[in-house]
């Protein structure tokens, strides 16, 4: 019986659960029976209980600085060998009572490489990287219309123009990237603090903020 195991994962279960005495062969993770090949009816089923078992013990042994080995369990019904796999996966032979088992794990150890790469998941892509923020960054963005803003504020509101500048620039990098698509609430935050109404819309009307500008 074929349980779920498919293209180049069938060949070495097949290969596997056709040695003397063994029944057949599972590769098994997070509980899960990645695919099964077996020379007799067998249920694949009782697998996956076995390998979120052997989940359970890897992840105890390894917290206690046990190496993963090996691992034969003698049953009324026979013999299981699990073989690890990767990282976290396990090869599950179920074998006669007196099947060869030096043989069947000097098989298992030759076979464990091709079907390890079964057994790791995909590589994901990182995440993407947030743009940079903080004040150097808006600096550096801003560098070209920083000189005009600080005029402007000058002129509009007098020499605390220059610190207001530096006060509100600290405030705008500190809550988001220093991005075009942000300058209006720069603008706005610079705007407030311009009394006469008139300046205010001058001000917010600069050319400086069109994010084509150049100087």
């Amino acid at each position: 019986m074929l349980a779920g195991a498919s293209g180049p994962m069938l060949p070495p279960l097949t290969r596997l659960s056709a040695l003397p005495g063994c029944r057949g062969a599972a590769l098994v993770a997070d509980g899960q029976v990645l695919g099964a090949r077996w020379s007799r009816a067998e249920s694949p089923g009782a697998l996956e209980h076995v390998g979120a078992t052997l989940a359970r013990l890897g992840e105890m042994a390894a917290r206690a600085g046990y190496p993963r080995a090996d691992v034969v369990a003698r049953f009324a019904a026979g013999v299981l060998v699990c073989h690890p796999v990767g990282d976290g996966a396990w090869l599950v032979l179920l074998c006669d009572d007196d099947a060869p088992l030096a043989v069947v794990a000097l098989e298992a150890t030759a076979e464990a490489p091709a079907l390890a790469t079964f057994a790791t998941p995909p590589p994901t892509a990182p995440p993407p990287t947030p743009p940079p923020t903080g004040r150097h960054e808006a600096e550096r963005v801003l560098a070209d219309r920083l000189p005009v803003l600080r005029d402007l504020l000058v002129h509009h509101v007098g020499p605390m123009g220059r610190l207001l500048l530096d006060r509100h620039l600290d405030a705008w990098s500190a809550q988001g990237p220093a991005t075009a698509s942000r300058l209006s609430d720069l603008a706005t935050r610079l705007a407030a603090e311009i009394d006469d109404a008139a300046d205010r819309a001058a001000f917010h009307r600069h050319p400086v903020w069109h994010s084509s500008w150049r100087p």
